[in-house]
């Protein structure tokens, strides 16, 4: 009975050894890809904003509009600094024909700070760039560190994205990038 039991086991093992195995192989194009988000933001921004209070006499530009670095942005009203530098301009004349020099050079420091007063009263860029954002319009009334906008440089921009440590071999430097934009606004 035994004999019989390895005789049968052994034919059984000895047909499965003969069994033949079929494989199908069928082709497939895999890419390498890797999906990720993230953001972009211009490596150098600059917030709009209102050096001292006063109400918008003009806007000279609109979001998305390019400008140079020095271009007046907005201005706000600058009669009464335009008349004290008109005045004191006057006072100064006046001394220099018939005043001491200490207080000619005392009034030329002044002037230097009305001057000061006057340019505080324009919004302009500090780098060429894109106005991003803008929100100000003729007529607003500003308070000194309003924010009004956003200029940005496109020229350089940065990503921040995560990467799943799964995927981190599969970068390689200098591969290409395609890249999708969805913008959103957060509130």
């Amino acid at each position: 009975l035994i004999g019989g039991g390895l005789f049968a086991a052994r034919k059984f093992l000895a047909e499965k050894k003969t069994e033949k195995t079929i494989y199908v192989v069928s082709k497939e194009i895999y890419e390498n890809v890797i999906e990720i988000s993230g953001t972009v933001e211009a490596a150098q921004k600059q917030t709009l904003q209102a050096l001292s209070s006063g109400t918008v006499m003009a806007v000279y530009v609109k979001a998305g509009d390019k400008v140079k670095k020095g271009d007046v942005i907005l201005q706000l009203d600058d009669t009464d600094q335009v008349y004290n530098l008109a005045k004191h301009d006057f006072s100064m004349a006046t001394t220099r024909i018939s005043g001491a020099a200490k207080e000619l050079k005392l009034m030329e420091t002044e002037r230097l700070a009305l001057l000061r007063k006057v340019s505080d009263r324009k919004v302009t860029a500090t780098f060429d760039g894109v106005i991003a954002a803008l929100d100000v319009a003729v007529g607003d009334s500003l308070e000194a560190k309003d924010s009004v906008g956003t200029l940005v440089n496109i020229d350089y921009l940065m990503a921040e994205v995560e990467v799943a440590e799964t995927d981190v071999s599969k970068l390689v430097v200098g591969q290409p990038v395609d890249f999708t934009f969805s913008a959103y606004k957060d509130k």
